[in-house]
C-alpha cells in the first residue's frame, strides 16, 4: 500500500477539516479516469456535497504531488461558475476531495438527455452556457492556470 509520505504529505494542504465518517455516503454519480464520485450527506448538518475520491495507491509519487497541487489550486479559485471546493483528505489511501452538489448535474448530462428525447438545447440556454463557460475560462487564463480536464 503507497501512503502519501516525505514531501507529497508535507505538501497536505488546506488542512483537513473531515473524515470520512462525516459523512453518510450516497450513490455513485459518475467515474472518471483519475476517480469516482459520490453524493454524500454531511452528518452534522445534513448539507449534500460530492466527494471525489482518486486512488492514491495506484499512483506514482510524481502523480500524488500532483494530485496534491490541483487540490492547492482548487480550494484557491472562487468563481461563480466553477465548483467549489470544501474540504480534502485522505482515508485508506484514496484522496477525497469535498466540492459542491451541482444540482442541475452537468451540461455533458443535460445534452446527452435532451438527445434522447429527440430535442435540442434552446439558442438562449446555448448562449448562457456558453458566457458562463467563457467566464470561467477567462478566469482561471487570467490566474495562469491552463486547464486540461475539460469534456468535449
Amino acid at each position: 500500500m503507497m501512503e502519501p509520505r516525505g514531501r507529497v504529505a508535507r505538501m497536505m494542504a488546506p488542512p483537513a477539516r473531515s473524515v470520512a465518517d462525516d459523512f453518510r455516503w450516497g450513490r455513485k454519480l459518475g467515474q472518471g479516469s483519475f476517480g469516482v464520485v459520490y453524493e454524500v450527506y454531511r452528518k452534522a448538518c445534513g448539507r449534500r456535497f460530492v466527494v471525489k475520491q482518486c486512488n492514491m495507491r495506484r499512483m506514482s509519487r510524481a502523480e500524488q504531488e500532483e494530485a496534491i497541487t490541483e487540490v492547492h489550486l482548487l480550494a484557491s479559485l472562487r468563481h461563480e461558475y466553477i465548483v467549489q471546493y470544501h474540504d480534502s483528505f485522505i482515508s485508506a489511501g484514496q484522496l477525497n476531495i469535498v466540492m459542491e452538489h451541482c444540482a442541475g448535474g452537468d451540461l455533458a448530462t443535460k445534452l446527452a438527455e435532451l438527445r434522447r428525447r429527440g430535442q435540442r438545447l434552446p439558442e438562449a440556454s446555448v448562449w448562457r452556457y456558453l458566457l458562463q463557460l467563457a467566464s470561467a475560462l477567462r478566469f482561471v487564463h487570467n490566474e495562469k492556470i491552463l486547464h486540461r480536464d475539460i469534456k468535449r
